[in-house]
């Protein structure tokens, strides 16, 4: 077989094992803003809390 041909089979053959992981981390880079995005909110709302307990209501976000 002619070496280009072989080199383009070996990057198609790696790049269908890598695929599945590089979808992973584009979920896992998701999760983790949501995290963030949550972590932030909940750390405000404590804040709020701390400021005035007796008078706190939580409001959600849409």
């Amino acid at each position: 077989m002619h070496p280009i041909v072989e080199k383009i089979i070996f990057a198609i053959c790696i790049s269908t094992f890598l695929l599945p992981i590089i979808d992973f981390i584009k979920y896992d880079a998701e999760v983790r803003k949501m995290y963030r995005d949550l972590r932030k909110e909940m750390d405000e709302e404590f804040r709020k809390f701390e400021a005035d307990p007796e008078n706190y209501t939580y409001t959600p976000k849409e």
